[in-house]
């Protein structure tokens, strides 16, 4: 429960942070759209927003997130997978599967 919690509120974070990254960036093709006005008018001057918006609050841990999980990724890209260890335990359960099916047969 507390990882689906976690996860949520990364969620809702992440996902403020890149609309307003995307209508940053993309600016020209919002115009006239309910994102754009959202984001470039409404939002941008409430109050308690204006200065997120100003600051580029919700940009900071977009990008800083984005870097840190960049060189997590590059340092250790995946765990090492012992392939021969995986096969031999395939077999054995083949093996007990076979064996079992040998003795409902029977």
């Amino acid at each position: 429960m507390n990882a689906m919690l976690v996860n949520v509120i990364l969620f809702n974070v992440w996902s403020v942070a890149l609309t307003h990254f995307l209508t940053l960036a993309f600016n020209a093709y919002l115009n006239y759209t309910d994102a754009g006005s959202i984001f470039g008018i409404q939002a941008q001057n409430m109050r308690f927003f204006k200065y997120f918006f100003n600051y580029y609050i919700f940009l900071a841990p977009l990008f800083a997130f984005s870097f840190v999980a960049a060189v997590y990724l590059i340092c250790k890209p995946r765990d090492e997978l012992n392939v021969r260890e995986i096969l031999q335990k395939e077999d054995k359960e083949k093996e007990k599967i076979a064996d079992d099916l040998k003795k409902f047969a029977n």
